[in-house]
């Protein structure tokens, strides 16, 4: 009996040992100095569960487009539900603030975002797609784009145009802020941005002594 109960001790230990790695990467020292991106399932104010799959689609995509464009640190996707759970409370469009209170309790940089609300007209079912971009360290948006998309074969030909314009934004901000800065910086035609804090002047974040 003894041996029994050491045995479900053990399993208890390791089954908690797999659930703290799968809860999310630690920043190796090589990443540190690079922006962190959490990217969060767009909410279907819709709700219209037929068109679930359209959150998925535009979350990969945007995912997808962004690997191609930077290096970057991507926060992985369950630590960003609490930053889901509150854009969907708010019906998509959730303030700054609490966006930012939240993104920064998992280091985020940037919090890419939105909704998409699904309608019915004569020529087919259409999707308006909203994205945001907040900088957490400012509070502010740094991007907005809102598209309508026909419902139809060629919609996912349209999520990936809309996520590329999407990290195309992203990329003209960051030009902008090293522009203002005065960083030298040299970019070989066809290698990959490296999207470091320096790049958009962010502090390094000193939580406050208590």
């Amino acid at each position: 009996m003894r041996t029994l109960n050491w045995l479900h001790v053990l399993i208890a230990l390791l089954l908690f040992a797999v659930g703290a790695c799968s809860s999310g990467k630690p920043r190796k020292d090589n990443e540190k100095s690079l922006v962190s991106v959490a990217i969060v399932k767009l909410v279907n104010v819709s709700k219209q569960a037929n068109y679930d799959y359209l959150s998925e689609s535009l979350t990969d995509a945007t995912q997808s487009s962004m690997d191609k464009k930077f290096v970057y640190f991507h926060i992985p996707a369950d630590q960003v539900t609490d930053l889901y759970a509150e854009a969907a409370e708010q019906g998509g469009n959730p303030s700054e603030s609490s966006m930012r209170s939240l993104a920064l309790k998992i280091d985020a940089d940037l919090v890419i975002f939105g909704y998409y609300k699904t309608s019915a007209e004569k020529k087919g079912d259409s999707a308006e797609i909203v994205f945001n971009v907040l900088r957490t360290d400012k509070g502010t948006t740094i991007a907005k784009i809102s598209r309508t998309a026909a419902i139809s074969a060629k919609i996912f030909n349209d999520i990936e145009s809309i996520a590329t314009t999407v990290v195309a934004k992203i990329a003209d901000y960051r030009a902008e802020q090293i522009k203002e800065s005065g960083i030298q910086e040299v970019q070989k035609k066809g290698e990959k941005i490296q999207f470091t804090r320096e790049s958009l002047n962010i502090a390094p974040f000193i939580p406050p002594a208590f």
